[in-house]
C-alpha cells in the first residue's frame, strides 16, 4: 500500500530528528519520496509504501514526537492503477 503523508515537523527538534535519521535510529526503509513545501519548508511531503495501514501506524509513531502536525494522510495508488480503474469507469458510462 502507499500513503501520501503530509505533516508540519516540530522545528524545536529538527536537530533531534535529523541526528536519528542519520543514524539510523529512525526507520526509512518504507519511505519513498520526501519532499518540503518551497513556500512553507517546516512542511514535508512524503510517500511510504507498507504493508498495510497497521505497519504505516507503527512506523508513524518514531516519527510522531518530531510533528507538530499530521496535516494529511491519504492512501494513494500508481497511475497505471489509476488508469485501469478509470478504464473501466469509462466503460460503466458508454
Amino acid at each position: 500500500m502507499l500513503f501520501y503523508i503530509k505533516a508540519r515537523i516540530d522545528i524545536t527538534r529538527l536537530a533531534e530528528l535529523g541526528q536519528k535519521l542519520f543514524s539510523g535510529e529512525l526507520e526509512r526503509s518504507q519511505t519513498v519520496s520526501a519532499y518540503c513545501l518551497k513556500d512553507d519548508p517546516e512542511v514535508g511531503v512524503n510517500i511510504w509504501e507498507t504493508e498495510n495501514k497497521d505497519e504505516l501506524n507503527r512506523l508513524l509513531a518514531q516519527y510522531k514526537p518530531y510533528f507538530a502536525e499530521v496535516i494529511e494522510i491519504q492512501e494513494i495508488i500508481k497511475p497505471m492503477d489509476a488508469f485501469v480503474i478509470l478504464q473501466k469507469k469509462l466503460s460503466g458510462i458508454k
